[in-house]
């Protein structure tokens, strides 16, 4: 399935609830079972293309489950330009079934990420460019967030953020194998630019990178295996 060549604008929520999710979703894949015992189906060879989004305060949330991930997913070159920050606390996906009242395994609607990524193997980004023009210094975002990833190449992917991030990593990783980041050129953020969590996070290259802005390229937490990252042939500050 194909979908290019789109402008997609949201509009701000303006009373946005614990039980909404605030903000709007431009793109949102999921995977979801209509009862808890029911059977599952699955959603693969997914392509975006050429697509340029304008929203208020929305982001981009892509889940499959534990036992069946998305796969093939392909977004390229995709302009994201957001405007302004809402909390994300108390988030809920959309379900799409009334039944279904308890809370999702895997909702992750309330990471604060431009885009978010659950179970998902074989994804591909290339040309990736996020306007952040929020200058508010509240509820920094990732710009990429991915858990339960695999098989995931980013290349070109640039950015241009407002009110730099303090906090928050622009991109994190957790539970995640084969990360191929190359030819990326990141702003500035008092954060680091990659953050890796989870002891079976492994296999993360970095290559033929602009990081002449960042101060701080890779933060891993302990459990990470550094000897599976690797960096080549980056420019640095």
């Amino acid at each position: 399935i194909r979908f290019s060549n789109i402008t997609i604008e949201t509009t701000l929520d303006s009373s946005p609830s614990i039980d909404k999710p605030s903000g709007s979703y431009p793109i949102f894949l999921d995977i979801e079972r209509r009862k808890p015992d029911g059977p599952i189906s699955y959603i693969r060879n997914i392509h975006f293309s050429d697509i340029t989004i304008n929203t208020k305060d929305g982001h981009c949330l892509f889940l499959g489950q534990p036992d069946q991930h998305i796969e093939e997913l392909y977004l390229t070159n995709i302009s994201y330009h957001l405007e302004k920050h809402l909390p994300f606390a108390g988030n809920k996906k959309p379900r799409g079934v009334r039944s279904l009242t308890d809370r999702a395994a895997n909702d992750y609607s309330h990471i604060p990420a431009n885009f978010a990524f659950a179970h998902v193997s074989n994804m591909h980004m290339n040309n990736l460019h996020i306007t952040d023009d929020d200058v508010s210094g509240l509820h920094e975002r990732h710009m990429i967030w991915g858990y339960d990833v695999h098989n995931v190449t980013i290349d070109h992917f640039d950015n241009i953020i407002k009110d730099a991030n303090q906090e928050l990593a622009q991109l994190q990783f957790e539970d995640a194998t084969g990360i191929e980041i190359s030819s990326s050129k990141p702003t500035h953020t008092v954060s680091p630019f990659l953050h890796l969590k989870g002891a079976s996070t492994r296999d993360v290259v970095l290559l033929n990178n602009n990081f002449s802005q960042l101060d701080q390229i890779i933060e891993a937490e302990s459990a990470v295996n550094n000897k599976t990252i690797i960096e080549f042939n980056n420019v640095k500050k």
